[in-house]
């Protein structure tokens, strides 16, 4: 799939027809989101124009969002196509992204910025949400591979993983083995730096340990430049005792080590769901909360 720098591009003739455009929401290096109002329902969405040469039924991040049906996925509802360019029409998240959220729960104190964590409950729902997410995804053998605060989106009280530019299918269907470099640092397990070497869908794992920490004490916890297991473990096992770490509660942080443990130790997601810290927060198993959902 060949891509481009974002420049000057056109549209689809059925997205100017049919939305008029609000404001812009965002920019990269392959593409642009745009808030977006369909003209005849008036109904709101998010515009994504990614370059590319492929056609709408070739593009990846297409392909998947049209399969994958959670409440804790973005939707995708149309998806058009002109010249060099692929038009998505997806769910708008009104409340933007967890980076903005957590942006906004830092305060100035005597001159110092002040990260103001949210509670241990809204925590635990948040994480529970996006375990859901990346439970899913893993059941239908499909990695994530760019989780972080950027690419998961609010709508009301409910977070949503976006952005599947990354994202691959693994496993016995396809066949493929992952080893390619791919996310965004300091959010990449150790596995996926270490060049030539193949990883699992746990890559997502250690990506939401990373989130979790972030979100819990406002800090992004940074793996060594060497990949080696025996260092990754190392310093996994060391925030069990260094000092700026113990914000993030007794119970917590056990669970957060699980998550970014190396590989071989680390949990999968429906085991992360069943983690007694995880329950205990949340009052108990939240089943029903992650029954919405169907691939096709």
């Amino acid at each position: 799939m060949a891509r481009r720098s974002v420049c000057c591009t056109t549209s689809s003739p059925e997205i100017i027809q049919n939305y008029a455009v609000i404001r812009a929401l965002g920019a990269g290096k392959y593409g642009q989101v745009k808030e977006v109002q369909h003209k005849g329902s008036k109904q709101r969405f998010a515009w994504k124009q990614v370059l590319s040469d492929s056609s709408p039924e070739s593009e990846p991040e297409v392909q998947l969002l049209r399969n994958l049906r959670h409440q804790n996925i973005i939707q995708i509802h149309e998806v058009y196509s002109a010249p060099g360019v692929v038009d998505m029409v997806l769910e708008l998240c009104t409340e933007g992204s967890m980076k903005r959220y957590m942006r906004s729960r830092v305060e100035k104190c005597d001159g110092a910025s002040i990260y103001c964590p949210p509670g241990r409950h809204e925590i635990a729902r948040s994480l529970f949400q996006l375990l859901s997410a990346v439970s899913f995804l893993h059941q239908n053998e499909v990695a994530h591979r760019d989780i972080k605060p950027d690419n998961v989106l609010l709508s009301g009280r409910t977070w949503k993983l976006a952005d599947f530019n990354l994202a691959c299918n693994f496993g016995s269907r396809t066949r493929k083995v992952m080893r390619s470099k791919a996310g965004t640092r300091p959010f990449m397990a150790p596995e996926v730096l270490e060049k030539g070497r193949s990883y699992t869908e746990k890559c997502d794992i250690y990506s939401l340990g990373v989130l979790f920490i972030a979100l819990r004490t406002g800090q992004h916890y940074w793996h060594p430049e060497s990949c080696e297991d025996e260092q990754g473990a190392e310093v996994a096992r060391s925030l069990l005792t260094e000092e700026r770490w113990q914000g993030m509660g007794r119970g917590a942080l056990p669970f957060a080590v699980e998550m970014i443990s190396p590989e071989a130790d680390r949990c999968d997601a429906e085991e992360a769901l069943a983690k007694p810290w995880l329950v205990q927060q949340l009052g108990g198993p939240l089943v029903g909360e992650v029954s919405c959902c169907s691939i096709s």
